[in-house]
């Protein structure tokens, strides 16, 4: 995995600035009918029906913060391409998409235990704020357990 990344999409996600890899986002939606699985994790919010293609939803906040996503007017949904697999994440708010050309992300504090550490490639300095640069795979990939 690159320590260099091209652009990123900025969210906010339970108070927490965060990026998202430009080349793992499929498309940002807003609105989608959301139909609950039942006797899923708490995570699983449920599937949505995009163009004919069931795709699960998944709550972000839940997965890295333990704090569920409200919905709100701000909210949307990220669409990812996880191997095979087209999943959503439920988030805050949607930023812009930042440029990090030439940008090196800078590894995770030591303070952070490594099972929450595993989430992140990494933290990107911007000139206001930090950004923690998602690991889209593990996020989906420790959610699919979960499911599993």
């Amino acid at each position: 995995m690159s320590n260099l990344l091209e652009s990123i999409v900025a969210l906010q996600v339970s108070g927490a600035a965060l990026g998202v890899p430009l080349g793992q986002v499929n498309e940002i939606n807003r609105g989608l009918d959301l139909t609950p699985v039942p006797c899923s994790p708490s995570a699983v919010l449920g599937v949505v029906n995009l163009r004919g293609e069931i795709v699960t939803l998944l709550d972000l906040g839940e997965i890295l913060f333990g704090r569920p996503a409200v919905a709100t007017a701000d909210s949307r949904i990220v669409i990812v391409q996880v191997e095979d697999e087209k999943l959503g994440l439920m988030i805050d708010r949607v930023g812009d998409v930042v440029s990090v050309v030439d940008h090196p992300l800078e590894a995770m504090p030591s303070h952070v235990p490594d099972s929450d550490a595993r989430f992140f490639r990494g933290v990107l300095q911007q000139p206001s704020q930090l950004i923690l640069v998602i690991d889209i795979d593990t996020v989906c990939s420790i959610a699919g357990e979960a499911v599993a």
